[in-house]
This record gives structure tokens, C-alpha cells and sequence, in this order.
């Protein structure tokens, strides 16, 4: 098993796995995509008619693109997807691999394991060691100690601490100062649908603030999904508070708007404004940790 730092692919006697992107490599090899986050990137291979090689998801990524095709939240997605179970091998050609929960601050982001012929490599393209579910990062950090790996691959750049990051806790402290001081009685909402957990307490602290809160009609239904609420108009709060989401749109950021941390001000989406790579300090703490032979940054 040998790892192509420049392409982002691993290649055995059989197969060539593609992490998060594909390159058509001239290669009689039979090829596989494994997709480990959402990104621009990703999204834009997925919104391909017919996808190049057979791709794998996390199962909680697969379930996320359901429902943001059913809801009509994103265009055109292709579903023809394999779904990697978490903390099952799956054997691939010659390969095995295992999907491992991680957190990124977005919706089905995973860490993978692959084995070949006794060589041993972990893939992490993206993660938050301060995000709310610090316990999956921790799950990994140990499996992957344990196995001694040949090759760690990490998602990492030098952090910026002048960056004004802002956790998801915070987030929602911030939203809540803003509802709870805020003189007008109709604030607006601009959020994207790729983190349902965080858009369900959005919803949760509107209501206990008594607000009613009026989601975007494919919003309602992914939040109605995933919190099991049934959402009606004509159900307000005790109060005139009004939270109204609207489409994103290009703006000067005022007291008036709560935008989602994924928006530049430009209305477009950045993917990489979600989450904080690790300190340097951090850094070294994981590669300590894991001790893997060798370590690429991606």
C-alpha cells in the first residue's frame, strides 16, 4: 500500500482509494471515492450526473443528503452511494476499511482506518478537538494509537488565533443575547441546512425565549425530521417575537441578523469557517499520541 501525497490517493496491487477528491489516473486498476467531510469540493463531485467511481459515504452523511434532496434543500445530488458503517471493516479489493464517527462541526464527517497486508493508515481530513463531541475525537486518537500505524494523514494548517472563532456553544449564546436584548421584535435568520443538530437548538431557544420562529418551508421539514416537532403557522408563542429565516443574501451584518458561521458576507457558503485546526501545542500532543511511522498534513 502506497500513499500518493499529491493526488490524495492510496494504491495496492488491485485498487486505487480516493480520498475526497478523483483524478482520473490512467490506471486499469479499479478506483473508489471515499468521501470523509462536507466541502465545496465534495458537494460539486457529488451534483455530478454520473459519479466517475463507486463512492462511500458515513452513514449519518448519507442520511443528510436524503433528506436535503427530499426536502429540496440542494439540487441534484447523486445518490448512488455505498455507505460505510461505523466501526465495521468493510472489505474494498484488496483492502479493509473502517469508518470511524468524527466531528467537524458539520453533519457526518468521519475519520477512516485502512489495512493492507499488515500497513496501517488512518485518514482525517478535517477535525475540531473543541467541538461538542470531543469523545468521538478521543475515540479515534486511541484506535488509531492502537493499531501503530504506517501512515497518518491529517487535516491541519497553521492556526491564526486572531481568527475570531467561535464555538457551537458560543454560537448559541450569542444568539440568545441577541434575542434576549435585542428591541425589535423581528429578527432575521440566515442559515445553511448542513448541521440539523444546530439548527435544532436554534429552534429550541427560540421557542423557550417565546419566539415564534418561521423557518423556510424545507427547513422546517429536515428540523421536523430530525427533532420529530411538528412546525404550524398558526400555533404562535405568547409574544408579537418573531425569528424569520430567509435565504442568505449579501449584507453589512447588523443587530438585526443572525447569520450562520458558514456564511461570508457575500451570502456564499465557506466550509472552512466552521471549525479551528489545532494549536501547534495540540498538534504535537496527537502525533505523540498516535506515534504513527510516517505523518502527511493535507
Amino acid at each position: 500500500m502506497e500513499y500518493n501525497f499529491e493526488n490524495k490517493f492510496v494504491e495496492t496491487d488491485e485498487t486505487i482509494i480516493f480520498f475526497d477528491n478523483y483524478i482520473n489516473v490512467d490506471s486499469p486498476k479499479e478506483k473508489f471515492v471515499i468521501i470523509s467531510h462536507l466541502s465545496a469540493d465534495n458537494l460539486a463531485y457529488l451534483q455530478q450526473a454520473t459519479l466517475p467511481a463507486k463512492t462511500f459515504v458515513s452513514q449519518n452523511l448519507f442520511l443528510l443528503l436524503q433528506k436535503l434532496t427530499k426536502f429540496e434543500l440542494i439540487a441534484n445530488l447523486n445518490l448512488d452511494l455505498k455507505v460505510l458503517p461505523y466501526g465495521f471493516a468493510v472489505p474494498v479489493a484488496d483492502l479493509k476499511i473502517t469508518a470511524l464517527n468524527n466531528d467537524d462541526g458539520l453533519w457526518g464527517s468521519i475519520a477512516l482506518y485502512l489495512e493492507h497486508d499488515h500497513q496501517k493508515l488512518g485518514y482525517v481530513a478535517k477535525f475540531d478537538i473543541h467541538g461538542i463531541h470531543k469523545k468521538r475525537i478521543k475515540a479515534w486518537k486511541k484506535f488509531f494509537s492502537q493499531q501503530k500505524l504506517d501512515y497518518l494523514i491529517l487535516g491541519y494548517q497553521d492556526r491564526d488565533d486572531s481568527d475570531n472563532y467561535l464555538s457551537k456553544t458560543g454560537q448559541l449564546k450569542n444568539i440568545e443575547k441577541t434575542l434576549e436584548q435585542a428591541d425589535s421584535t423581528q429578527i432575521y435568520l440566515e442559515m445553511t441546512p448542513f448541521d440539523p443538530e444546530q439548527l435544532v437548538k436554534i429552534d429550541d431557544l427560540a421557542h423557550r425565549l417565546d419566539y415564534q420562529i418561521k423557518w423556510l418551508p424545507g427547513y422546517a421539514e429536515l428540523i421536523s425530521y430530525f427533532k420529530q416537532l411538528d412546525f404550524k403557522e398558526d400555533s404562535p408563542a405568547a409574544t408579537d417575537k418573531t425569528l424569520i429565516q430567509r435565504e442568505a443574501q449579501a449584507h453589512i451584518t447588523d443587530n438585526l441578523t443572525i447569520s450562520s458561521p458558514l456564511l461570508a458576507e457575500d451570502g456564499k457558503i465557506d466550509f472552512t469557517k466552521n471549525f479551528a485546526y489545532p494549536t501547534e501545542a495540540e498538534l504535537k500532543e496527537i502525533l505523540k499520541y498516535i506515534a504513527a511511522k510516517q505523518v502527511y498534513f493535507v
